[in-house]
């Protein structure tokens, strides 16, 4: 997936599923994300 911003811990993302995630790590082009709930 591709964003038009870099992101930053903490950030959120709900995908057009109904899940949301919390990024965890950031590492140079790379987020990482862990699964939260379904919204």
């Amino acid at each position: 997936m591709q964003i038009s911003v870099p992101p930053t811990v903490g950030d959120e993302l709900v995908t057009d599923t109904n899940k949301r995630y919390t990024v965890v790590k950031v590492e140079e082009n790379r987020a990482y994300a862990r699964f939260v709930e379904v919204i």
